[in-house]
């Protein structure tokens, strides 16, 4: 008994901790989840209490998870949301780099066959049209292939070749090539974050959910903002070329040290899945979506006029204000500036990126507001009042 106790006594502090890390992690899963079983043979038919409402439920994929899994999701999820956020970062840091390189690029396309103002607007115009239809399909391919490798493609087979193309055709000034480019960018870029919301969902099941999407939202906008402000002063300090391909190089940074980590990660999270307790998910089909809730639809609403406000916005802001300081013809000759330019070119980014600090800054809170409190409703209101 005695030789029992001290080896009990000298075992290594970090895996008590984690015993203990599981321990809590079940106690509160154990009022988190219904049992199903006992509830019925007690007549309670199954039902939460008020108590349990307010809190996160588990996702249906899962009933009752193992505490193998609860313990693994409690030591790497802080990992996986750092992957996702750097994801997430290299995301917009591509996708609104147009924006950031304007004035670069009216130069190296001025004299274009289709004029630059409507070549300029064409690049947003083909990076949205796979936006209408593609997420959905990519919603599909998440449910049935994973979001960890639906997040590898679409940052390697549609984002990062989207972007050398883009890269390319600004090399060789071809407007069709870069037109190209920016199609397969809008083919991955909303995949790359349906694949991430999806993630965290499944990682932070037990807690900390809105939280964490939030906080991934952030760095969304980190990288529109570092776009903004970085790519240009890259197109000014070392060329229009050398500011695209650095936007190519984080793509690429994130596809292997995000992509390929979260691929492997979520390998690992199904080796810790109990089988014999986990529901099975209905095959993904698009005649699931008449099943969708009267909710679901207004959700959808509200999502289309707040990005048809402020992302358009941040996506020609600086451009409009320019034009209508400066007007459509350039004061100075071709790649030059005066000092009224240069003032209102400032003016205009303070503008932009002032309203995108704004939304990083607050998108965490939220989240935090949504986990503690669950005011969903208000706080949407409360967005779309604001915009």
């Amino acid at each position: 008994a005695s030789e029992r106790a001290s080896q009990r006594a000298s075992e290594p502090t970090g895996r008590k901790a984690d015993a203990r890390a599981q321990q809590a992690a079940m106690l509160e899963l154990d009022e988190l989840v219904p049992r199903e079983n006992g509830d019925r043979a007690n007549g309670r038919g199954g039902g939460h209490s008020q108590d349990t409402l307010r809190r996160k439920p588990i996702p249906l994929a899962l009933s009752r998870p193992s505490p193998s899994l609860v313990g693994f999701l409690q030591r790497t999820r802080w990992t996986v949301l750092g992957l996702c956020c750097l994801a997430a970062f290299a995301n917009n840091f591509v996708a609104d780099s147009p924006e950031a390189l304007h004035e670069e690029l009216e130069d190296e396309f001025e004299s274009g066959a289709l004029g630059f103002e409507l070549f300029f607007i064409l690049m947003f115009v083909m990076f949205a049209i796979p936006n209408v239809i593609v997420p959905s399909f990519g919603g599909f391919l998440v449910d049935r292939l994973g979001p960890g490798i639906v997040l590898l493609l679409s940052l390697g087979g549609s984002l990062a070749l989207g972007q050398t193309i883009v890269a390319i055709g600004v090399m060789v000034s071809k407007e069709a090539v870069v037109l190209v480019g920016r199609f397969l960018v809008g083919m991955g870029s909303e995949v790359v974050l349906t694949s991430l919301s999806t993630i965290l969902a499944d990682w932070f099941a037990l807690s900390n959910q809105a939280a964490a999407i939030s906080t991934m939202l952030a760095f969304v906008r980190l990288g529109q903002m570092v776009s903004i402000l970085g790519g240009s002063a890259l197109a000014q300090s070392f060329g229009l070329a050398v500011a695209l391909w650095a936007t190519v190089a984080v793509v690429l940074v994130a596809l292997l040290v995000s992509g390929v980590s979260i691929v492997i990660l979520d390998k690992a999270r199904q080796r810790h899945v109990d089988v014999t307790t986990q529901k099975q998910k209905e095959p993904a089909s698009l005649g699931a979506l008449a099943s969708f809730p009267v909710n679901y639809w207004l959700i959808c609403l509200m999502v289309f006029f707040g990005n048809s406000t402020f992302i358009v916005f941040c996506n020609v802001g600086v451009a409009a204000y320019m034009e209508e300081v400066c007007g459509l013809d350039r004061c100075c000759e071709s790649g030059a500036t005066c000092e009224a330019h240069e003032a209102a070119e400032r003016q205009a980014t303070a503008f932009v990126v002032g309203a995108i600090l704004v939304s990083m800054l607050i998108s965490p809170i939220t989240g935090i507001m949504v986990d503690r409190f669950a005011l969903r409703g208000v706080l949407c209101s409360v967005g779309l009042a604001g915009f």
